[in-house]
């Protein structure tokens, strides 16, 4: 026997029925590629370009130097695809930016 409840559910996934109207959920927020900038205040708002922290998401594939600019000096790492923090470095000051160099 047909089951018009089990077919919509199966045909439209992370929905659900409400008054005889599907509700489709929105997809998730992707996460951004590059750098972004983490603050909590406790060394500014971001708003001078400032940060306590700064996450780098690695989008390609294979692994990639990334060149880390802090207020007095810069930093290079090799890192593999993905999501990649560093903080602030006492000796070296807040991040200001995070950005891929070549590949490694």
């Amino acid at each position: 026997m047909f089951d018009r409840q089990k077919t919509l559910s199966f045909v439209l996934g992370s929905s659900f029925l409400v008054g005889g109207m599907a509700l489709v959920a929105p997809p998730a927020q992707a996460a951004v590629c590059g750098f972004e900038g983490v603050t909590t205040d406790s060394i500014g708002s971001g708003d001078d370009g400032k940060y306590e922290a700064g996450k780098y998401n690695h989008c390609g594939t294979g692994n990639v130097t990334l060149q880390i600019d802090y207020v007095y000096a810069n930093e290079r790492y090799c890192v593999t695809p993905g999501v990649t923090e560093f903080a602030a470095n006492p000796n070296l000051g807040a991040v200001t930016n995070i950005y891929a160099v070549g590949e490694c």
